[in-house]
């Protein structure tokens, strides 16, 4: 059971602790690859809240809030942090006003020449 996104929003939708802990890893997966590490790819676990053996639908780790009883799927703060990182290219300080009220003088940061987003056009038969 999961409750319904009116009941559970302030906890589940602001998981800012999440986003620490995206940013702290993130931050320290640049490192290693600067000091000669070589990493071929970083996955987020999970894009949205999903079924765990162990907990149930009670473990809400994904970026995305799925209500159980609509199935709507709402970004979580985390989702909007992941998608600035990646569209920046960097994991600089997280400002959580500039994530949940944007405004057009947001400050733009400096791209990271170590963190390369790659996309493939592959289609599920090719894999």
């Amino acid at each position: 059971y999961c409750p319904p996104l009116t009941e559970a929003a302030p906890n589940l939708l602001h998981d800012v602790n999440r986003v620490h802990f995206y940013n702290g890893y993130l931050a320290a997966l640049a490192r290693a690859i600067r000091k000669g590490a070589d990493v071929r790819g970083y996955f987020a676990w999970s894009l949205m809240d999903n079924f765990e053996w162990a907990g149930g639908y009670s473990s809400t780790f994904g970026l995305y809030y799925v209500d159980r009883l609509t199935m709507n799927r709402t970004p979580k703060l985390s989702a909007k942090w992941f998608q600035h990182f990646l569209a920046n290219r960097s994991s600089a300080r997280f400002n959580r006003q500039r994530f949940v009220n944007p405004t057009p003088k947001s400050r733009r940061v400096r791209k990271s020449k170590y963190i390369v987003i790659a996309t493939t056009n592959a289609n599920a038969t090719d894999v």
